[in-house]
């Protein structure tokens, strides 16, 4: 026989459970901050960044120097509304100049136009850049700087993309409490550093150390193969030790990001006077490594 008292105060139970969830969900939208945010560069980083703030509701306006298909980007910087524009994000790319030398002028070119549009506003620097290019560009131009190395990797952006934990510095309190609050509402992990210098340093060092591993895989493989021996066994046995996890080694270090990093973790050593044997080792090795591969390939 049905208990309709009872089944009534399960109804009833349910329905203020959906009240409830329904309400804090509505609060927890109507609380969260939407962004008007400029992303400068809409390439490997920069366009992953921007759909996904898309995707989260924020009102993004794309600039690139080059003309792009898509709806958010323009090539004219003067088109953009920037007194409206809360956060610029910079994620242009850092390479080397004709002297081999890290160049940082994409990322000053954009700071530069931010200084002229609208210099009370944010900007963060995700791009690749060298100790002291943050203060340095901010003691120039006066505009507040933060510096939020991205960690993307395109090969897996479901585990690895846009949202993953990541290092914050920035070039004062001010601008750190700023980025802290930005980075905090689109739903992106930080570990917040004491300086924007260790920020900047932080992101070279983490790609030198996969340099450096990668390139001892390499230098394992060559003695391996001249002893007649499988690598690829010799790399099972080893990483079944619990503090080793030696990479593979494949067709040598290649990609954007770790060749360039490297060449300013060389450039930063010896701009301090500190040894670079080790980190020179690794390149020379990895340039006999692509030899041997590239011996090893059939002609034609």
């Amino acid at each position: 026989m049905l208990n309709v008292s009872s089944a009534y105060v399960n109804r009833s139970s349910v329905n203020v459970r959906l009240v409830r969830l329904i309400f804090m969900c509505l609060i927890t939208h109507l609380g969260t901050v939407m962004y008007r945010v400029v992303v400068a560069g809409l390439g490997r980083v920069g366009k992953p960044v921007a759909e996904y703030l898309i995707k989260r509701g924020h009102k993004v306006y794309g600039y690139d120097i080059r003309p792009l298909p898509l709806p958010y980007a323009t090539t004219d910087w003067n088109s953009i509304p920037h007194q409206r524009v809360d956060v610029y994000i910079v994620a242009v790319w850092t390479g080397l100049d004709e002297e081999g030398r890290p160049d940082m002028s994409a990322v000053e070119d954009v700071v530069s136009k931010v200084a002229s549009s609208n210099p009370n506003a944010l900007v963060t620097i995700e791009s690749t850049i060298v100790p002291g290019t943050s203060r340095r560009l901010h003691e120039k131009y006066g505009v507040p700087i933060a510096h939020c190395p991205h960690r993307y990797w395109a090969v897996d952006p479901v585990h690895y993309g846009v949202r993953q934990l990541r290092v914050l510095g920035a070039v004062s309190r001010e601008a750190l409490a700023r980025a802290l609050d930005f980075y905090q509402s689109i739903d992106i992990p930080v570990f917040v550093v004491s300086s924007v210098e260790i920020a900047e340093l932080s992101k070279i060092v983490e790609n030198a150390y996969r340099y450096l591993t990668i390139a001892f895989a390499e230098n394992v493989r060559l003695l391996a193969e001249a002893m007649n021996l499988e690598f690829w066994e010799l790399r099972q046995a080893v990483n079944t030790k619990f503090n080793v996890d030696l990479p593979e080694a494949r067709r040598g270090i290649k990609g954007h990001c770790l060749p360039k990093d490297v060449t300013y973790f060389q450039r930063l050593l010896e701009e301090a006077g500190v040894p670079s044997d080790l980190i020179d080792g690794a390149v020379k090795v990895d340039k006999e490594y692509v030899k041997y591969i590239e011996g090893m390939m059939p002609e034609g």
